[in-house]
């Protein structure tokens, strides 16, 4: 378990979903569920960065149903989340709601108040995505006040990264916000080794560059974001670094790669 969650952090998905496989099976032998709902949360994780929606979506749901098995609240949180992004990775909005909706009302029986806030976050990624943006920029704010008062630096970063991506969506203008936020998660996932973090850090700050009209920083930024991402293998990233791409070499004028990046 332990060798699949810091697969995941160093960027080795591969070697991370096959981690975790290893380790539920050998806690399905066992008759371990809570083991069991560990290492296929880690699973959904490592398979969704890796691009392997459908994959991530059996995943979570094994380990939902482990996780109400062993009676743990937190993990049965964990995997509802993750049923949620994968869900609307899909582009299947409503159902990812339902789960997190689901997820909340588990969480506001327990006394988890830092995993509230990861809920809370990917709620306000869902009401984005259906276009209700004043109460995702409120369900972002909740989020951020929950993990400064009771999570961990690296829960607290992951909200920051998540709030930049939806400034950078529904206020491009207050990108000087956007860039503390994305700059202060990416200089804590440098230091922590956490190259999938840094990943979505470093995207963040290249889009707010773009909107500060920053265009040779936003190309730079750009470019390390796709390098590593290619080089974690998360390619649910690198689609997304080449549709961004695609918007500022279209605004440099540049006809032929804004077609080449977003087709790839």
């Amino acid at each position: 378990l332990e060798s699949a969650r810091l697969g995941i952090d160093d960027g080795d998905l591969e070697n991370a979903a096959a981690e975790a496989q290893s380790a539920a099976a050998l806690a399905h032998r066992l008759n371990d569920p809570r083991d069991e709902a560990g290492a296929d949360y880690q699973l959904t994780r490592a398979l969704r960065l890796h691009g392997d929606v459908n994959g991530a979506i059996d995943a979570a749901a094994h380990a939902r149903d482990a996780a109400e098995k062993a009676g743990d609240a937190v993990l049965q949180v964990r995997a509802l989340t993750e049923l949620a992004t994968s869900t609307k990775n899909k582009g299947d909005y409503i159902p990812g709601l339902q789960y997190e909706l689901q997820a909340l009302r588990v969480e506001l029986a327990g006394t988890d108040r830092a995993a509230k806030a990861e809920t809370l976050t990917k709620l306000a990624k869902l009401y984005e995505q259906i276009e209700d943006n004043a109460r995702a920029l409120e369900y972002i704010e909740r989020a951020r006040k929950l993990a400064d008062a009771n999570g961990t630096p690296k829960q607290l970063m992951r909200v920051l990264v998540s709030y930049a991506n939806i400034l950078n969506d529904l206020a491009p203008e207050q990108n000087a916000r956007t860039l503390d936020y994305a700059g202060r998660a990416l200089q804590f996932a440098e230091t922590a080794g956490d190259r999938t973090m840094q990943v979505d850090a470093r995207l963040q700050v290249a889009r707010a560059k773009f909107s500060a009209h920053d265009l040779d920083g936003a190309e730079r930024a750009f470019a390390a974001t796709l390098a590593l991402a290619r080089s974690n293998g998360q390619m649910q990233s690198v689609a997304h670094v080449l549709l961004r791409q695609g918007e500022l070499l279209e605004r440099r004028g540049h006809l032929n790669d804004p077609i080449a990046d977003p087709r790839q």
